[in-house]
């Protein structure tokens, strides 16, 4: 177990507004919030800056993870194979993926009940099957069990790999991990591509694609945690992790994301953390990440009582979680998604799934999405300025003592 106990010094460096693309851990989908009244943390510290090599931001990470508890215990190696393996379906019947001759079922005109939610290579389609999905909590001294930090780590395929391969060799096309601290509201985001991966632009307004071709996978056996010593050698520094706009596209007003596709995983109350509305989230290394990651590190103060009732449960930021995932969420099928799939896997949020009537679900909920919409159009310049689309910047939720409010 890795002793997250270190401190080591950090550099300031000068916002970097430089264009990005990237991908990064969206576990994808509306944050994972929920609608109880639980107060905030009291010990909630504001993220340290951080400069442009990993040991700071690994050294940043810890402290920013730890707060003023104890020892966080991390594992020194991860096994992708560890994780639940996220099922493709139709239906709700598993296609076939257990051998190499099923590799024929898997192509880009494939569809799927629950598709991840991020673009992967359209040339593959996005119903590929194996990737795994591990959320745990990671022991930490002197604090109670229920504060423990959240581990994440998402093992992603681009292409096809059948289970046989896999439990001969796991591989995978990209693997990233976020650590979140319920009690600091902390999140580090790592992300590691494999060589061969190519980064490619979609089309106008829609989220970044990764392209991934067959060879230089990444070998998902015995990965170093990002706080061990050995880290740097396998995790992008946070010069690389500049160029990821999907870190923060996606995870604009949280720092875990759950969707129908990630929800697969889920293995009972508390697997995801339970968030409120407009809580504190701080991303360790924004200083260095510059404005382009700053400026969707926000959320929306929707006001207009029949406006607000999905920001009631949910913070919503100007980024993808008022935009295609809002959409996905709200009938519209997702890349790749069986179009004449029932209203609740069409509509599902809220989570657990909506058990009223179809109208039901538009009477409550339509005018809360269609002015999200038009908040989101006006973060993005395509609508003029709406006097109920407040935002909030997510570090004005810290006090200059480190207190959240």
């Amino acid at each position: 177990m890795r002793d997250l106990n270190t401190r080591g010094p950090t550099t300031v460096r000068q916002a970097s507004t430089r264009a990005w693309t990237g991908l990064a851990l969206c576990l994808a989908g509306l944050a994972a919030s929920s609608c109880t009244n639980a107060p905030l943390p009291a010990t909630a510290l504001r993220p340290s800056v951080v400069g442009p090599d990993y040991d700071s931001y690994k050294n940043a990470c810890v402290s920013a993870i730890r707060g003023n508890g104890g020892p966080v215990m991390m594992p020194d190696r991860l096994q992708c194979t560890e994780g639940t393996v996220l099922p493709i379906t139709q239906n709700d019947n598993v296609i076939p993926a257990q051998h190499n001759s099923d590799e024929h079922r898997f192509t880009s005109a494939t569809q799927c009940d629950r598709p991840p939610l991020l673009q992967l290579n359209p040339k593959n389609g996005q119903c590929m099957p194996n990737s795994t999905l591990r959320v745990f909590r990671v022991p930490q001294e002197g604090v109670d069990e229920k504060d423990y930090p959240y581990a994440a780590l998402l093992c992603r395929n681009y292409q096809f790999r059948s289970a046989d391969a896999e439990k001969l060799k796991p591989t995978y096309d990209d693997i990233a991990m976020i650590v979140y601290s319920p009690r600091t509201t902390n999140a580090c985001f790592f992300q590691k591509l494999s060589d061969s991966a190519a980064v490619i632009r979609a089309a106008a307004g829609a989220e970044p694609v990764v392209a991934a071709v067959a060879d230089e996978a990444l070998s998902g056996a015995n990965v170093p945690s990002p706080f061990s010593p050995d880290a740097s050698g396998f995790w992008l520094s946070p010069k690389k992790m500049e160029d990821l706009t999907a870190c923060t596209t996606c995870h604009d007003a949280n720092p875990l994301m759950r969707s129908p596709y990630a929800q697969q995983s889920a293995s009972g109350a508390g697997y995801f953390p339970a968030r409120r509305a407009s809580q504190a989230y701080g991303v360790v290394g924004l200083d260095y990440f510059g404005e382009a990651w700053r400026k969707y590190h926000q959320y929306f103060a929707v006001s207009g009582s029949d406006s607000k009732t999905c920001v009631t449960c949910h913070s919503i930021g100007p980024g993808e979680t008022s935009g295609v995932f809002l959409n996905y969420s709200a009938g519209a099928p997702a890349p790749s998604q069986i179009a004449s799939a029932p209203f609740d896997r069409l509509h599902w949020m809220p989570l657990p799934l909506w058990s009223g009537t179809d109208q039901g679900w538009h009477d409550k909920y339509d005018k809360s999405v269609t002015k999200l919409r038009v908040c989101h159009d006006q973060f993005s310049g395509s609508k003029k300025p709406d006097p109920d689309c407040g935002l909030t910047h997510l570090l004005d939720l810290y006090t200059e003592s480190g207190i959240s409010r």
